[in-house]
């Protein structure tokens, strides 16, 4: 359970054991204005939070993940937990939980914020954001982790799989996901799986609704609209007729050993 409190010019973020009540994590910020948009929001072993910097004049993304000091030496154990959905409870006293945490200067204006959500929760989790402008803004979730490499530091659970660390996240004008239109008073967004896991509807209302449909991994389980279906009737025609000669082919081969003998 992560909770957000405020004083003064700072917000202070605890991630507490919803079981035991027990404090795992605790930290502030500071020079965050109180009276501009904050959010918070939950992506498995993860809590983003947004807020503006006046001292940076920016906002900024706020990103602290959980880790468990935990090494499983068995594929098989792993599948098993997963198909019978036991899930993972660390022993306190053995397994140390490990928290990183890392600050990112967004490129636009942070209204609302929610991380995306599919059908099995395969699909990349980005996030999506309306900006001040009433737009539809989306950053991809590699961008917002903590495993990115840092340069001249040493953080154990980086990846050199994600992009090394920058302070300002890139800014894309291919991200809006609401192109040239004008949309007034956006508040909330909301996300409903389709039947292919890939692609997400994503509801954007206040005012105005906007819907549109979205792959954040990009179209993995479909066709694209230019695949040569006529290749692969032929490759299809082709494998079937190819089986059909082998088999008659074998069949052949057993009488004429028959005769033989």
């Amino acid at each position: 359970m992560a909770v957000l409190t405020s004083y003064n010019k700072a917000i202070e973020l605890y991630i507490i054991n919803g079981r035991t009540g027990k404090v795992h994590f605790n930290t502030f910020k500071n020079f965050t204005s109180l009276n501009m948009p904050i959010n918070l929001v939950y992506d498995e072993n993860s809590v983003l939070v947004s807020y503006f910097n006046h001292r940076n004049k920016n906002f900024e993304i706020w990103t602290v993940e959980q880790y468990q000091e935990r090494i499983e030496t068995s594929a098989l154990n792993m599948l098993s937990d997963y198909f019978k959905g036991n899930t993972y409870k660390p022993q306190e006293s053995k397994e140390r939980t490990i928290f990183e945490e890392e600050i990112f200067g967004s490129p636009v204006y942070i209204k609302h914020m929610e991380v995306s959500e599919s059908k099995m929760s395969l699909t990349r989790r980005n996030l999506f954001i309306i900006t001040g402008e009433n737009q539809l803004y989306t950053i991809k979730r590699d961008f917002v982790s903590t495993r990115r490499p840092r340069p001249g530091a040493k953080n154990f659970f980086e990846s050199e799989k994600f992009p090394e660390y920058t302070y300002f996240l890139p800014y894309q004008p291919v991200d809006y996901l609401s192109y040239y239109l004008r949309l007034a008073t956006l508040n909330k967004i909301v996300f409903s799986p389709t039947d292919m896991e890939s692609t997400i509807f994503t509801l954007c209302y206040g005012r105005d609704i906007f819907l549109i449909r979205n792959a954040p991994d990009k179209t993995f389980d479909m066709i694209t609209e230019d695949f040569n279906h006529v290749v692969l009737i032929l490759i299809l025609i082709g494998a079937t007729v190819g089986i059909l000669a082998f088999k008659r082919l074998m069949n052949s081969a057993k009488i004429k050993k028959a005769h033989i003998e």
